[in-house]
């Protein structure tokens, strides 16, 4: 079975204590066991707590448990370490979510400042003129759309909410 055998591996070291629990969260996880999977990464933090992947990993298992809180926890504990494209964009997405849009902001110019190719980039840009748009701050909005089809001419879902914005004005 494949938990033994990574037992087998750890002992007989071709993978280390660290890699191993990986290796069970990520087979628990594909067993959608997420309990256990935390598990495996509460291991790893409690040996390596600055772990960025290990926070990053705990936060994206609790979302989809739609556990917020404890996962906004690990991506903010995640950021303290290193900054990462993923952690900010879920932030904002969270803030958004939350019915916060203007704290949505600044998470959501951050992911798109570590956004480490254009698709990145120009959804964080997106979703930025998103949350200036929740907030009725539509200029804003038009100004980051236009940059990000400027840098991303055939990034649709940009092109399509600046005509819906230039449509209502």
């Amino acid at each position: 079975d494949t938990l033994s055998r990574i037992g087998a591996d750890m002992v007989s070291a071709p993978i280390g204590w660290e890699e191993a629990h990986v290796k069970a969260a990520e087979f628990h996880a594909s067993r959608r066991e997420f309990k256990k999977a935390l598990g495996e990464y509460r291991a790893i933090l409690s040996q390596f707590p600055l772990s960025v992947s290990a926070h990053l990993r705990s936060a994206q298992l609790l979302l989809m448990q739609k556990n917020i809180a404890h996962a906004q926890r690990h991506l903010l504990e995640s950021v303290k370490v290193e900054k990462t494209y993923y952690a900010y964009k879920q932030l904002g997405a969270i803030a958004v979510e939350q019915g916060n849009p203007q704290q949505a902001v600044p998470y959501f110019e951050e992911a798109a400042s570590l956004g480490e190719n254009l698709q990145q980039r120009s959804e964080a840009g997106y979703l930025l003129a998103f949350s200036h748009l929740r907030m009725g701050h539509t200029q804003q909005a038009s100004q980051v759309l236009e940059r990000v089809l400027a840098a991303d001419p055939g990034y649709s879902p940009a092109r399509d909410l600046l005509a819906r914005v230039k449509s209502t004005r």
